[in-house]
């Protein structure tokens, strides 16, 4: 099972039942989701839960609930995934990734908690090369990257091969330690 994990506002810790209702209007509200290429139902947004939740309770890492110590409050995730996506040169890779409810965007919080996610990952579980990426349209998550200190790789963009040719979400960046 993973372990919480604690930076100087944030917890980071395992999905509970109360995160739902929010997970689920966090994934429906467009402006939240603006840079994917589509809000998500309360049925994936049920599925993601139980599958984050899952994860994490029987691994090391995973996409922790990120939760506000001050106000203790539920902001969405931080965390690290396992991305293995058909035709993209760099997979099976460890991603670190962030989705977090616009109310707390422009606060430095994804940069604290992936911050802390990266050391965890690096000093705990001895992972040596992490990624992460977005699509290029995504300006706030890129420099989220750069304040981390990951790397541009270039020579590893791609067209995400789920979303569909035309959608400006599709082209994405890649960074990685």
């Amino acid at each position: 099972m993973a372990q919480e994990l604690n930076s100087t506002r944030l917890k980071l810790r395992n999905w509970q039942v109360d995160d739902l209702p929010l997970w689920i209007a966090m994934n429906s509200d467009p402006i939240t989701l603006k840079y994917f290429p589509r809000t998500h139902t309360k049925e994936e947004s049920e599925v993601s839960f139980e599958r984050f939740k899952s994860f994490l309770e029987l691994h090391e890492f995973g996409l922790w609930a990120a939760e506000e110590k001050e106000t203790e409050k539920f902001m969405g995730f931080i965390g690290l995934s396992e991305q293995n996506l058909e035709g993209i040169s760099f997979t099976p890779c460890i991603e670190i990734g962030w989705r977090l409810d616009k109310a707390f965007w422009g606060r430095g919080y994804a940069t604290e908690g992936a911050r802390e996610v990266l050391r965890f990952a690096q000093e705990n579980l001895k992972i040596g090369q992490i990624y992460s990426y977005t699509a290029r349209i995504n300006a706030p998550s890129i420099n989220v990257m750069k304040k981390i200190e990951l790397k541009e790789r270039p020579e590893l963009d791609f067209d995400h091969p789920k979303i569909d040719a035309g959608e400006p979400t599709r082209n994405h960046v890649v960074f990685s330690t």
